[in-house]
């Protein structure tokens, strides 16, 4: 099988279907505490923040998606770690005024 693979993501290893009306589970204070820290973890937050909303186009798509597009550019290149010439230009500015406004 492709699930026995030492190293396998794509396949799960078991896949379990059921229909339970009761379940009874007894569990030590300690791994209920864990099931707490881990439920508050995985649970989505109310709201999903886009990526790079300092990126973000103010637009709807239908309106302008040369700036969505633009947008998609820059958040690829972000999670590449890459960089445009004119984003560090701009943090060199802002971090020159906060040096002179920090040195008053």
């Amino acid at each position: 099988r492709e699930s026995d693979v030492a190293k396998c993501i794509e396949y799960p290893k078991y896949l379990i279907h059921s229909k339970l009306q009761s379940l009874s589970i007894k569990l030590s204070r300690t791994q209920l505490e864990l099931s707490h820290r881990l439920a508050s973890v995985v649970t989505p937050s109310t709201k999903i923040r886009p990526l790079f909303p300092e990126y973000r186009p103010l637009v709807p798509v239908s309106e302008n998606a040369q700036e969505w597009w633009n947008y998609a550019f820059r958040c690829v290149g972000r999670l590449n770690r890459r960089r445009s010439w004119m984003e560090f230009y701009l943090a060199f500015q802002k971090r020159k005024k906060y040096l002179q406004l920090y040195k008053r």
